[in-house]
């Protein structure tokens, strides 16, 4: 653990950005975590939730995953929230509350009681882990793990920053459930490598430095 403590620090000390972390250290039940408590703009780090809402909908029989789906003109059109707004004009999350969730997913998995506090049976958990599996895009946290790593995750971007919250297996079994949000990220480093660039690789260095402690 001392190994990831300083890994993380070098970390943080080597970019402009604030970086707030939450991570889950699952083989030995421990916690590491810098500011995870701080809010942080969510961006589609809260698909997440409200994919919870929706399978807690199909739960309730309020809805049902394969009836067609019909769609308003007037929703047609993508509407974006301007990314670059103050924190209490967006939606906002804390790294822990996504580790937090992320693990009671888990627990759902595996017990009925965590599903039901979440509102969802077992395989709908099952589901849930399974869709967020299927990420093709290997930025952030998958970034610089070994290929054939799996990991269930998503992602956000925003000109705050960039933002994962997943978790990464090993031999079937979750080594680590980890949130990453960067903020304040410069639009540009001084070598004018773009600033979103620079927070997507921070992500993955401290998803790697989890794998090289971790296992």
């Amino acid at each position: 653990m001392h190994d990831l403590t300083n890994a993380l620090r070098h970390i943080r000390e080597s970019v402009p950005d604030t970086v707030r972390y939450s991570i889950l250290d699952k083989r030995h039940n421990r916690v590491v975590e810098r500011d995870s408590e701080a809010e942080a703009s969510s961006a589609s780090t809260r698909k997440i939730s409200i994919m919870l809402a929706a399978l807690r909908a199909v739960y309730d029989g309020r809805l049902d995953l394969d009836a067609p789906i019909l769609y308003e003109p007037r929703l047609r059109e993508e509407v974006a929230t301007p990314d670059d707004r103050p924190l209490d004009e967006v939606t906002t999350t804390t790294a822990a509350d996504q580790t937090r969730l992320l693990d009671k997913l888990l627990a759902g998995q595996r017990e009925p009681e965590p599903a039901r506090e979440l509102g969802l049976t077992q395989d709908l958990c099952d589901f849930a882990l399974n869709t967020l599996g299927r990420q093709i895009l290997r930025y952030g946290i998958p970034s610089r793990l070994p290929y054939d790593t799996k990991f269930a995750c998503k992602g956000g971007r925003g000109k705050r920053g960039r933002m994962d919250a997943g978790i990464v297996f090993k031999d079937g079994s979750p080594i680590y459930v980890l949130g990453v949000y960067t903020d304040s990220v410069p639009l540009a480093l001084a070598d004018g490598t773009p600033g979103y660039t620079s927070a997507l690789d921070t992500i993955g260095r401290v998803s790697r430095a989890c794998w090289d402690a971790l296992q």
